[in-house]
């Protein structure tokens, strides 16, 4: 499957918005200042249009964003993969590409029943990404 993100030239935000109910993939926090602390949510879902995988990404800093759309593969393209690894695999390349991030975008993933993923597997994609750190 060939993900896009945000940061790439062809990203169809356009055809992103999210009516389709989503699954949550992980919750984390970072810390930005001290005293003032981030929660992340990332989840997976189809777009309206129902042509798209999209890994949607919110904050409690920024509610009235919503589910913003950080990267996305056509669903004809899906080849029997998870299909949200690969996108949040593509996101943090993405990140760490254009923004030298050097590590994930959290400082610690939070408690979330309700998570596709655990710790355990965030870290290790988080790994494949920065083998480094």
């Amino acid at each position: 499957m060939s993900a896009i993100t945000y940061l790439d030239a062809g990203f169809p935000a356009h055809s992103l918005s999210c009516t389709a109910p989503t699954r949550l993939l992980f919750r984390a926090h970072i810390d930005k200042v001290p005293g003032c602390q981030e929660t992340l949510e990332w989840h997976f879902g189809r777009s309206a249009c129902q042509k798209w995988n999209v890994l949607w990404l919110t904050t409690d800093l920024a509610k009235e964003a919503g589910k913003m759309p950080v990267a996305c593969s056509s669903v004809d393209l899906e080849n029997g993969v998870t299909p949200w690894i690969d996108l949040l695999r593509a996101y943090w390349e993405a990140e760490k590409c254009a923004n030298e991030w050097e590590g994930p975008n959290y400082s610690e993933i939070a408690a979330a029943k309700s998570a596709i993923l655990k710790p355990a597997q965030i870290a290790a994609l988080a790994a494949t990404v920065w083998p480094e750190a």
